[in-house]
């Protein structure tokens, strides 16, 4: 269950706290595709949303989402931080890897986008995010639409387990793009998730 105020008791069973609460978990690990040929690029100092120099797909691996099987998601979303700034409209599509525990990445050709490998959920949101006109702003502009249904998805799953593994998984089209900083000693991209109090 949430443990919200991080005492080591479920929020259902914490006086402290109402039922229900807010979890976040940091991506620990990333990886950009390159759609054309499939090479994996694991070592990036940033992340493009979704274009460098040739079409990208960037998936986003989160450790350790301890919620329990079947819990309602009231919202999620993910704050990024702009390590660019990147202008120009844009549509981006988030997915989710619809599996019981996600892996973390490897440089094996197509990882990113393998639909045995790695299926996505049949729920996505689409994202067109504004301008990033600073860096390092980490605000509403970095901030995706909600992806509730994703991750509802996810832990509907008949074998999910409270400390499994997600994937995101972001694809778009055309050469405009956001670029999210991936440096741990600066920012690493946060999934914020909540259930109804």
């Amino acid at each position: 269950g949430f443990d919200a105020d991080g005492d080591g008791i479920d929020d259902n069973f914490d006086e402290d706290c109402g039922a229900g609460g807010t979890y976040s978990v940091t991506a620990t690990d990333y990886a950009e595709e390159n759609t054309s040929d499939g090479t994996i690029d694991l070592g990036s100092t940033d992340a493009e949303l979704t274009h460098d120099g040739v079409q990208q797909e960037v998936g986003f691996y989160f450790p350790n989402i301890t919620i329990d099987q079947g819990v309602v998601i009231n919202s999620a979303y993910v704050q990024f931080e702009a390590d660019e700034v990147q202008t120009g409209a844009i549509t981006i599509t988030i997915n989710a890897q619809d599996s019981d525990d996600a892996a973390t990445f490897t440089a094996t050709v197509n990882d990113v986008s393998n639909g045995t490998l790695r299926p996505k959920t049949s729920a996505s949101a689409s994202w067109s995010p504004n301008d990033w006109n600073t860096i390092g702003e980490a605000g509403a502009a970095q901030q995706t639409v909600d992806i509730s249904a994703l991750i509802q998805e996810v832990v509907s799953r008949g074998l999910w387990v409270s400390g499994n593994d997600i994937v995101l998984v972001f694809t778009g089209s055309g050469t405009t793009r956001r670029t999210a900083e991936v440096n741990p000693t600066l920012f690493l991209s946060l999934i914020h998730i909540s259930e109804p109090t």
